[in-house]
């Protein structure tokens, strides 16, 4: 879907690798929740932010370099956050829909790039 959108834009992931989910997120950069697109590819995981914020990026994380993936509560008591932490400590939070089967779907990636 957003995979053939940003085709050719500079995007990091590379979209011949298999698109194994993807859905709308935001991404906690600081204090500000910044809107774009989650991937988890065969390898990584991508998020693309949308134009519409002041921190654009794009943030991508392999799948070898993570260590544990758990639901996290957004502002203390919403039950839609999602909480990797990377090998080497980095923790990166996204508020996602069914944070479950996200959690469930890169555990198994991870299992099956091992």
């Amino acid at each position: 879907m957003q995979s053939k959108k940003f085709k050719g834009k500079g995007l990091a992931i590379n979209v011949e690798k298999n698109i194994i989910m993807e859905d709308v997120a935001n991404h906690f950069m600081g204090t500000e929740s910044v809107g774009g697109w989650l991937y988890l590819t065969s390898e990584e995981i991508v998020f693309k932010s949308h134009n519409m914020n002041n921190q654009k990026h794009e943030t991508v994380i392999s799948l070898k370099q993570i260590a544990e993936v758990k639901t996290v509560l957004t502002a203390g008591f919403v039950p839609n956050g999602l909480k990797i932490i990377t090998i080497s400590g980095i923790v990166e939070k996204f508020v996602v829909n069914k944070r479950k089967i996200w959690i469930q779907k890169i555990n198994a990636a991870i299992l099956s790039s091992c």
